[in-house]
């Protein structure tokens, strides 16, 4: 009953916190040839960053992750470590000749948020555990390296038996990820907060 309490206050006050957000960005997939929306808020001063992916349950297609002022540095140190990985197994794969392969990125990833739309309304996850997948594929679209981030299956804070597949978040090439990265940079963020600050303050009291 206890940890129903915790769950159902927690959604309730990221529910309320969704309202604060403002639209921030997109980034582009090319391999979904889709552009996907970032929002940010900074509510008391600390960021919160929400992130759409590409959903791969059917019923569940609208969904994402969400970064917390405090989840930040890990969340971008483990995005760069898996960049580094990426750009070194292409090396590899391309000198080797390697056609076909699916090989995790180890690493200790940060405990992130994710969220779904359930009944039309968002639902939280708030012990998600992202991981990487390098993958190397080879059809009619010809020799292709991807890296993937996926979120893994999300299940309701509120109520265990609402859950979503995979969302995931693919990078076609080094360009693709290098470019998100900067995008959601501290420097890019705090540049946008500052703009956002100035506009407010045109209307006075």
């Amino acid at each position: 009953m206890k940890k129903f309490l915790i769950a159902t206050i927690l959604s309730v006050f990221v529910t309320v916190a969704t309202f604060a957000q403002e639209s921030y960005s997109t980034y582009y997939s090319s391999y979904f040839d889709k552009e996907y929306e970032i929002a940010v808020s900074f509510k008391d001063n600390n960021l919160g960053l929400y992130i759409d992916l590409a959903g791969l349950d059917r019923l569940r297609e609208t969904g994402g992750i969400s970064i917390s002022d405090k989840s930040y540095d890990g969340f971008m140190e483990n995005l760069k470590f898996a960049r580094s990985k990426y750009e070194e197994w292409i090396k590899v794969a391309i000198e080797n000749d390697v056609r076909e392969l699916d090989k995790d990125v180890e690493l200790k990833t940060e405990v992130i948020t994710g969220y779904f739309i359930s009944g039309g309304e968002y639902t939280f996850d708030f012990s998600v555990r992202p991981s990487f997948d390098f993958k190397i594929m080879d059809d009619e679209k010809g020799l292709r390296h991807i890296l993937i981030f996926r979120t893994g299956e999300l299940e309701s804070s509120s109520n265990r038996y609402i859950t979503a597949s995979d969302f995931v978040m693919v990078f076609s090439n080094l360009d693709e990820m290098d470019e998100f990265i900067d995008l959601i940079s501290k420097e890019k963020l705090e540049e946008f907060k500052n703009k956002s600050s100035d506009k407010s303050s045109l209307f006075k009291n």
